[in-house]
C-alpha cells in the first residue's frame, strides 16, 4: 500500500508542477539569428522552397520587430518553408503534439485563384500527415488529412483579413484525430490520422498564392512546436528527488 501512495503523490506533484515540453518555438527575431532583409531558406537551420518566396522582414510583425513574409509574385507559386522537428509521438506518454502560428492575411481574394496559406505536418520522408490552411477568397478554413484524405471546412468568413490570427493545428495519436483552433477556440473540425505516420519531421509554413489574385501578402511570427508530454519544472524535479531519496530510506531501513 505504501508503494501505492507514493506513486500517486508522485503523479500529482508531475502534473502540479510540469509544463508542455517545447519542441521548437521561434519569433523570427534578430536575437535569434534571423537577419531581417534576407530570404528565410538557409537562416538558423530554416529550409524555403521557391526564389526567396519567404523573407525575413521588420515590416509588420505581430510581436517583438520581424517576421517572416510571403508576397505574390506575377504568377502562381506553391511553397513550404519547416525547420526540423523530428519527434516520435509512439516514444511519447502522450502522444500529441501542437503547432501554431500567428499569421497574417492582408486581404480577402476577389478574384478566384485558388490561394491559401497555413500550416502543413509532414512525416520525416515527406508524406503528409494534416494540413490547415485559410481560403484567401472565402475566409474558410480547412482541415486534411494525407495528400488524398478526407478534408473538412468552416463556414465562410471565419478568417479575419488585415490582422494577426492565431492558428493551431493539433495531432493527436491517442484519439487517432487531427484537429484545428482559431485564436484558442476549437473550430470543431476533425479528421482522422494516419497511424503509420506517427513522427512529426515538420511542420510547414505554407503559402500558395493563384496568378491575378488580389491577397498580395502573408505573414508569419510566433511560430511553435509543442508536445503534450509533461517537463516537470526545476522545483518539482528537487521534490521528486527528495521524496524518492526518503522512499529508498524507507525501504532500506525495512
Amino acid at each position: 500500500m505504501k508503494r501505492y501512495a507514493f506513486a500517486a503523490v508522485f503523479g500529482m506533484v508531475v502534473v502540479g508542477g510540469a509544463s508542455a515540453a517545447v519542441l521548437y518555438e521561434s519569433g523570427f527575431e534578430r536575437s535569434e539569428s534571423f537577419i531581417a532583409g534576407t530570404g528565410l531558406d538557409g537562416q538558423a537551420n530554416w529550409t524555403a522552397t521557391g526564389t526567396d518566396q519567404y523573407w525575413v522582414s521588420d515590416a509588420i510583425s505581430n510581436t517583438g520587430t520581424q517576421s517572416v513574409m510571403m508576397t505574390a509574385g506575377s504568377d502562381f507559386n506553391d511553397d513550404w518553408a519547416w525547420t526540423p522537428i523530428n519527434y516520435d509521438t509512439s516514444l511519447a506518454v502522450v502522444p500529441t503534439v501542437v503547432a501554431e502560428v500567428d499569421m497574417y492575411v492582408d486581404a480577402p481574394n476577389t478574384q478566384t485563384s485558388d490561394g491559401f496559406s497555413g500550416l502543413d505536418a509532414y512525416t520525416p520522408t515527406v508524406d503528409r500527415i494534416a494540413q490547415v490552411t485559410v481560403d484567401f477568397a472565402t475566409g474558410s478554413l480547412t482541415l486534411r488529412s494525407g495528400e488524398t484524405g478526407s478534408e473538412v471546412s468552416t463556414a465562410d468568413n471565419v478568417w479575419v483579413f488585415g490582422q494577426y490570427n492565431r492558428l493551431g493545428l493539433k495531432l493527436d495519436y491517442l484519439t487517432g484525430l487531427a484537429t484545428a483552433t482559431l485564436n484558442g477556440t476549437d473550430l470543431g473540425l476533425q479528421v482522422n490520422l494516419d497511424a503509420t505516420r506517427y513522427v512529426i519531421g515538420d511542420v510547414d509554413l505554407r503559402g500558395s498564392f493563384g496568378a491575378g489574385g488580389t491577397t498580395e501578402l502573408v505573414s508569419f511570427d510566433n511560430y511553435s512546436v509543442t508536445s503534450a508530454d509533461v517537463v516537470p519544472e526545476p522545483a518539482t524535479m528537487a521534490l521528486l528527488a527528495a521524496g524518492a531519496a526518503a522512499f529508498v530510506g524507507r525501504r532500506r531501513r525495512r
